[in-house]
Parts: C-alpha cells; structure tokens; sequence
C-alpha cells in the first residue's frame, strides 16, 4: 500500500504534528532503499493505522516497540524482508524520577506539561507511567541527557532520574484501573454513560460531534453496538476497554468490566 492509499483508508489519522504521515513515509523509504527506518512514537489509533498497512506488505518485516508488553505509545522499525529487526535497535531508553510521595503527588499531566516546558515534543516520547513514589518516562535516546540534567521539578515536587537497565525494563507492568457497572444495552451511549458517569444525552453529545472512537475508528452513531474486546476513547476523557461482558443480573441489565491506564 503506497502513501496515497494509505492516506485513502486512514486519512482521519492525520494528525497536526504529522506523525502518522511521516510514519508512511518511512514505509515508503524501507521500500524505495532498503534501508531500516525508525518511526516517531505512534500513538494507538496511528499504530494501528501503520501496522495494518505494513501487514499487506510482502517486501517488509518490522517490529513495533514501546518498551514494554502493553505499551501504549510505541515506535516501529522497519525494514526490507532479508533483514530481521530488532527491538534493541529502536533509539529509545526508559527514565525513572522519583519523588517524595510523603509531601507531594505527581499526575500524568504534570509529566508532560514538564516535558513540553522543556520544548519536547510529544512524539518524542513514549508511555509515561506513574507509580506511588516515582514515574517513567520513555524517551528518544538523544534527549535523555538533556532531561536528565534539566528536569527538577515537576508540579511543586523536586525529582531525581536515572537510566533504568534493559533488565528493570523487562519488569514494568502499566497500572490499571478496573471498574464493574450494568447497562441496559450494550449501545455505544449506555457503555459511555456508565464508565465515565454521564447521562445518556450527554454520551450522546460527545458521539455526535465526532468525538468518540471505538478500536480508533470515529463513531458517531449513538446506537453502535459495542463488543467484548472494544476499545473505546472519548477525546478529552481519556480512553478504556471493555474487558468482560459477564453475563445478565436479576433486574436484566448486562455485567461488564472496564479497565483503563490508571
């Protein structure tokens, strides 16, 4: 698939930074010189975007990375069918700041408006992750020494990072948060209202003004039928997952689990 098929099938991933462009255009160079590119981080919906189109390719193999298993934000590597890719040469490290928890909390927020108060990009960094007395951050290998020198607060906290080692990495597991409800259906404005405790009309606002997406893919009908597995964002709510569909109460509304990043 070339650049403008890829634009025809997945044009509402273009995005102002220009990320999922740019990652079409490395798939086009893998091909026109075979050579291993290296893509910026991919959020999910443009990660999926990629990985679909690279999947159809019979000249090109790649690995897509984030520096973990079940990382968000991830990077591909791509390069033309006789060479293998692997996930150490992907230019990226893992940076852990810790915090003193006892006086101060940091939030996900805190983070990248620190990040960006450093004049870094988004697409330069992969999964902040945050933890009860520090946080990672992933990071394109050429900044690491700049932030780790220059980032010392973040919010009203002081922070201290190092470089954690391949092995750490290995061990890092994202925080989840779980959440059970019933719904009456399984209609994408009841599944909405119930984890983010709308009403449905407001559920119905959101999905209206094309504000919603399910497995990255805009939906705007507030009846669309949601299934096990689906992954479902609301633009500035975040996103979750609907994890398990349980079965039916007494009262014959449906069980379901939620979970989302913590």
């Amino acid at each position: 698939m070339n650049k403008e098929n890829g634009l025809k099938h997945f044009g509402h991933l273009l995005d102002k930074d220009g990320v999922f462009l740019k990652g079409l255009e490395k798939i086009e160079a893998a091909e026109k010189y075979y050579e291993a590119q290296e893509t910026l981080f991919c959020s999910p919906d443009i990660a999926f975007g990629l990985e679909t189109i690279l999947k159809a390719s019979s000249e090109l193999r790649f690995i897509k990375w984030g520096g973990f298993e079940g990382a968000e934000r991830v990077k591909f590597l791509i390069t033309p069918d006789y060479l293998e890719p692997s996930k150490a040469q992907l230019s990226f490290l893992a940076l852990e700041f810790t915090f003193a928890s006892k006086y101060y909390t940091v939030e996900h927020k805190d983070v990248l408006g620190a990040l960006m108060g450093l004049g870094i990009n988004r697409d330069r960094t992969g999964d902040i992750l945050i933890f009860e007395s520090y946080f990672i951050i992933f990071l394109e290998r050429d900044l690491c020494d700049y932030v780790l020198m220059s980032l010392e607060k973040v919010g009203r906290a002081s922070v201290r990072g190092r470089i954690k080692e391949n092995a750490e990495i290995q061990e890092i597991e994202r925080p989840v948060h779980i959440k059970q409800d019933t719904v009456k259906s399984l209609r994408l404005d009841a599944v909405i209202a119930a984890f983010y405790n709308f009403s449905r009309s407001e559920a119905q606002k959101w999905i209206q003004s094309e504000k919603v997406k399910v497995n990255y893919r805009p939906i705007t009908s507030t009846s669309y039928e949601i299934s096990e597995g689906d992954l479902i964002s609301v633009r500035g709510f975040g996103r979750f997952t609907v994890s398990a569909v349980e079965g039916i109460t007494k009262k014959d509304r449906i069980r379901i689990m939620f979970t989302s990043p913590s």
